[in-house]
């Protein structure tokens, strides 16, 4: 078997290369279907891969399959930072909304005193 100068199979190389571009596409496409727990299960296999390359120093790879695992990791962060913008927003309203039910209906009258009901504004 032949071996490159950092003691990885030359096989190896394509295969470990190919694999790491496949879970790349395969969390992008998750990401984009909304399903974020498949996206942090196929994270857990690709940090595997990278630390399996930074380990054994496969990450000589030529310019061509860099640019493409940068291009692929830079397209999945962008679907992630949109998701966490929209989940921000969303809890945003949410807790405008709790506060809003705190205020008008969630407080509870003392005995004996009735409460009065809420002005409906029609427009």
């Amino acid at each position: 078997m032949e071996r490159n100068g950092n003691n990885v199979p030359q096989e190896q190389k394509p295969n470990v290369s190919a694999e790491l571009c496949r879970l790349l596409t395969e969390q992008i496409a998750w990401a984009r279907k909304g399903n974020f727990g498949q996206v942090e299960r196929l994270a857990t296999q690709t940090d595997s891969i990278v630390a399996t390359m930074m380990r054994d120093g496969a990450t000589g790879s030529d310019d061509a399959q860099r640019s493409e695992w940068e291009r692929l990791y830079d397209e999945l962060l962008v679907i992630l930072r949109a998701e966490k913008v929209d989940v921000h927003d969303e809890l945003k309203q949410l807790r405008q909304v709790r506060r809003a039910v705190g205020a008008y209906g969630g407080k509870k009258t003392p005995k004996g005193k009735a409460r009065r009901p809420l002005a409906v504004v029609r427009s």
